[in-house]
């Protein structure tokens, strides 16, 4: 035989080798516990969502799913762990509009990057921002609450969990599309800002349905609109900002699962399957929709998609806005 031809059977082989390893090695994944990461602490918006999911895979994979959470700089800590892990499926996390999108105009140095160093896996769940009030303000629909603040400039302003935060930049874009201005109050979490709004000290709240449709109510807050594209099932009597004449105002929010940027194609393909599998499950979508979410799921093209559009849409809003958090 040549040297020329063994070369080329030695890359041959070689070749095949690499397909069957691959092959194998998607068929034997997982082997071991996965880690599922999240920013939040436990009791979260994040972690809710996280620990039935987390749940559901476990008897889907069928390896264990362990939450594991890392509260701490509004997720960046979070991120930062996934995207510095081993690409082998074994470590993923949950992401928020926040971690993906938001933070890459908020901070100039972040020590991840949003759009290279993790891989979408799949979108878990979408919702709207509400707008509310304190009972006693004297508005009872959106655009009440527009007239009062043209009337009274600087007399209102609105509560937030945090500075950047998915409330507070969604409050941007309604703030500019009604042509109004008001300040934000930011707070250290939702708690903090729904209980100054329910005692009166800030007016205004912009928060997740599911933080205040217990007190829509008992009538002590009064929701005057929703952000999204519908209607929102805990608040059913609560129009969208598009019904009440305000268009271009679509602010739903969305959190998926993402893998360090190198995780093998049949690996997210793998856990891509099982997130939808455990999404369409009956126990998990009547959890989710009790707690005020759409389940999304989908490929993890689509997951792709919808990133690189909030990208387009929120980065231009908060350099317009000229929002800085470092």
């Amino acid at each position: 035989m040549s040297e020329k031809c063994a070369k080329m059977l030695a890359a041959l082989c070689l070749m095949v080798m690499m397909v069957v390893s691959q092959c194998v090695y998607g068929q034997m994944f997982p082997r071991k516990p996965i880690k599922l990461i999240t920013g939040g602490a436990p009791g979260s918006v994040t972690d809710s969502i996280a620990r039935p999911l987390a749940e559901k895979l476990s008897s889907l994979l069928p390896q264990p799913v362990i939450v594991e959470n890392r509260p701490g700089a509004g997720g960046i800590l979070a991120m930062d762990l996934v995207a510095k892990a081993r690409p082998d499926g074994y470590t993923v996390g949950i992401a928020t509009m926040s971690q993906l999108v938001f933070n890459s105009y908020l901070f100039a140095k972040l020590p991840y990057n949003p759009l290279h160093d993790f891989r979408p896996v799949a979108g878990l769940v979408s919702g709207p921002i509400a707008v509310a009030v304190n009972a006693s303000v004297a508005a009872n629909s959106f655009r009440d609450l527009v007239v009062h603040v043209k009337a009274h400039p600087d007399e209102l302003r609105y509560a937030i969990p945090q500075l950047g935060s998915p409330p507070h930049i969604v409050g941007l874009l309604v703030l500019r599309a009604a042509e109004i201005e008001m300040s934000a109050v930011p707070f250290k979490s939702a708690t903090e800002a729904l209980r100054s709004v329910l005692s009166g000290d800030v007016p205004v709240l912009l928060e997740a349905p599911p933080i205040i449709a217990e007190h829509v109510r008992s009538g002590k807050l009064k929701a005057l609109a929703v952000t999204g594209r519908h209607r929102d099932r805990l608040l059913p009597e609560t129009p969208t900002l598009e019904e009440q004449g305000f268009s271009g105002i679509q602010g739903d929010v969305w959190i998926g699962l993402v893998a360090p940027a190198a995780t093998p194609d049949d690996v997210i393909a793998r856990l891509n399957t099982d997130n939808n599998e455990a999404l369409r499950s009956f126990e998990l979508k009547e959890y989710l929709d009790a707690a005020g979410w759409r389940s999304t799921g989908g490929s993890a093209e689509a997951f792709a998609s919808a990133i690189t559009e909030s990208h387009a849409l929120w980065g231009k809003l908060i350099r317009e806005a000229g929002l800085h958090l470092d």
